[in-house]
Protein backbone atom coordinates (compact mmCIF):
# COMPACT_ATOMS: atom_id res chain seq x y z
CA UNK A 1 0.00 0.00 0.00
CA UNK A 2 1.65 3.47 -0.96
CA UNK A 3 1.87 6.78 1.01
CA UNK A 4 -0.35 8.79 -0.84
CA UNK A 5 -2.76 5.63 -0.40
CA UNK A 6 -3.09 5.03 3.09
CA UNK A 7 -3.09 9.48 3.32
CA UNK A 8 -6.49 8.72 1.13
CA UNK A 9 -7.84 6.60 3.16
CA UNK A 10 -7.26 7.64 6.43
CA UNK A 11 -9.54 11.05 5.23
CA UNK A 12 -11.70 9.06 3.83
CA UNK A 13 -12.10 7.23 7.26
CA UNK A 14 -12.23 10.52 9.22
CA UNK A 15 -14.08 12.66 7.13
CA UNK A 16 -17.04 9.85 7.34
CA UNK A 17 -16.18 8.77 11.22
CA UNK A 18 -19.44 9.78 12.83
CA UNK A 19 -17.34 12.36 15.53
CA UNK A 20 -20.18 14.49 16.43
CA UNK A 21 -22.10 11.25 17.88
CA UNK A 22 -18.27 10.38 19.71
CA UNK A 23 -18.31 14.27 21.00
CA UNK A 24 -22.32 14.08 22.35
CA UNK A 25 -22.00 10.37 24.44
CA UNK A 26 -18.77 11.90 26.01
CA UNK A 27 -20.72 15.18 26.40
CA UNK A 28 -22.96 13.21 28.13
CA UNK A 29 -21.15 10.85 29.93
CA UNK A 30 -18.56 13.65 31.49
CA UNK A 31 -15.77 11.85 29.83
CA UNK A 32 -12.60 13.61 29.97
CA UNK A 33 -8.72 13.26 28.71
CA UNK A 34 -6.07 13.02 31.00
CA UNK A 35 -7.12 15.37 33.95
CA UNK A 36 -8.14 18.42 31.23
CA UNK A 37 -11.39 19.44 32.35
CA UNK A 38 -14.55 19.06 29.60
CA UNK A 39 -15.18 16.84 27.13
CA UNK A 40 -12.64 16.96 24.44
CA UNK A 41 -13.45 18.99 21.34
CA UNK A 42 -14.74 17.56 18.29
CA UNK A 43 -11.06 18.57 16.46
CA UNK A 44 -9.74 16.97 19.67
CA UNK A 45 -11.00 13.85 18.64
CA UNK A 46 -10.03 13.79 15.29
CA UNK A 47 -6.66 14.10 15.79
CA UNK A 48 -6.90 11.29 18.24
CA UNK A 49 -7.75 9.05 15.99
CA UNK A 50 -5.58 10.82 12.80
CA UNK A 51 -2.71 9.85 15.46
CA UNK A 52 -3.70 6.17 16.11
CA UNK A 53 -4.54 5.52 12.13
CA UNK A 54 -1.30 6.73 11.63
CA UNK A 55 0.70 4.45 14.19
CA UNK A 56 -1.31 1.38 14.16
CA UNK A 57 1.41 -1.52 12.52
CA UNK A 58 0.48 -1.96 9.22
CA UNK A 59 0.57 -5.85 10.05
CA UNK A 60 -2.20 -8.23 10.27
CA UNK A 61 -4.23 -8.05 13.25
CA UNK A 62 -2.45 -4.78 14.88
CA UNK A 63 -4.52 -2.60 16.78
CA UNK A 64 -4.22 0.37 18.76
CA UNK A 65 -6.36 1.86 21.56
CA UNK A 66 -6.73 5.22 23.01
CA UNK A 67 -9.61 7.40 24.91
CA UNK A 68 -12.17 5.09 23.45
CA UNK A 69 -10.80 4.85 20.28
CA UNK A 70 -9.44 1.30 18.85
CA UNK A 71 -7.77 1.45 15.29
CA UNK A 72 -7.03 -1.74 13.56
CA UNK A 73 -5.31 -3.04 10.25
CA UNK A 74 -5.77 -6.48 8.95
CA UNK A 75 -5.52 -8.55 5.86
CA UNK A 76 -8.59 -10.75 4.04
CA UNK A 77 -6.57 -13.41 3.18
CA UNK A 78 -8.98 -14.87 0.78
CA UNK A 79 -9.63 -11.35 -1.01
CA UNK A 80 -6.18 -9.73 -0.79
CA UNK A 81 -6.95 -6.89 0.79
CA UNK A 82 -6.11 -4.39 3.29
CA UNK A 83 -8.34 -3.66 5.42
CA UNK A 84 -7.51 0.09 7.74
CA UNK A 85 -10.59 0.84 10.54
CA UNK A 86 -11.68 2.95 13.31
CA UNK A 87 -14.25 2.51 15.93
CA UNK A 88 -15.34 4.24 19.05
CA UNK A 89 -15.73 1.99 21.78
CA UNK A 90 -17.34 3.29 25.13
CA UNK A 91 -17.82 -0.33 27.06
CA UNK A 92 -16.36 -3.43 27.37
CA UNK A 93 -16.32 -6.31 29.47
CA UNK A 94 -13.72 -8.97 29.52
CA UNK A 95 -13.52 -12.53 31.21
CA UNK A 96 -9.67 -13.92 31.01
CA UNK A 97 -10.55 -18.02 30.55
Amino acid sequence: MSKEYEEAAIEEILDNFKFELVYAYMNLVGWTYGGKSGTPTREDLRETARDLLEKVERKNGSRLFTGGFEASFSTIEFEGNDVLSLRFIPLEYEVNL
